[in-house]
């Protein structure tokens, strides 16, 4: 799952929203008794290629 655009605050650094959806498909898997191994949040490169040159 891609994860982006989380907040730094303090010492804590907080999910952003595809960050929430992340944790909240873990907490489903967990709550179908699936056993949650590990999560691996992936930052996909942005496709803004005009904004953003490569």
């Amino acid at each position: 799952m891609n994860t982006r655009a989380g907040m730094l605050i303090g010492k804590w650094i907080t999910p952003g929203l595809t960050g929430i959806a992340f944790y909240l498909a873990a907490l489903l898997l967990k709550l179908k008794d699936y056993s949650i191994k590990g999560m691996f949040p992936v930052d996909m490169p942005s496709n803004w290629i005009s904004v953003h040159p490569v």
